[in-house]
């Protein structure tokens, strides 16, 4: 049984950067892995949640090899409901993420993704950084 398949159906999931770039890169070892999460938010089974940090560090390798349309096609299929919701990052989220960071001392992007999912009321955060490793607040599922 995958850990994804223990998410309660009609949850909503917060999806890090990683898990999304081994998808659409085809990563050798962790695309199957994280493909099983997929095919749960695309079954409309659970709602996948994103920010703005994650499709800025999701377009970057595209960007970096030239090719701003791939860039653009990703982020148009991470914006298309029902499947994503887009998180927003306002003033308070910022000031939510301040805390995160200075409690379990994130990185910046880190401490944003972590408030999103908190304010979102995410069942889990999906990454695959060791860096969520102490947070308490929600599932870290990696």
């Amino acid at each position: 049984m995958s850990v994804f398949s223990r998410i309660p159906r009609g949850s909503s999931v917060f999806i890090d950067s990683a898990p999304i770039i081994y998808l659409l890169e085809n990563h050798p070892q962790y695309a199957d892995y994280f493909a099983r999460l997929f095919t749960r938010i695309y079954a409309r089974e659970l709602v996948g949640v994103i920010s703005a940090i994650t499709i800025a560090e999701v377009a970057t390798g595209p960007i970096q090899k030239g090719h701003p349309e791939i860039a653009e096609q990703y982020r148009a299929t991470l914006l298309q409901p029902p499947f994503w919701i887009f998180a927003p990052i306002d003033d308070q989220l910022a000031l939510h993420a301040a805390e995160m960071r200075a409690h379990y001392h994130l990185k910046l992007p880190d401490a944003l993704q972590l408030a999103c999912a908190l304010t979102h009321r995410c069942h889990s955060l999906v990454t695959h950084d060791r860096d969520f490793s102490k947070v308490k607040e929600i599932k870290i599922i990696s």
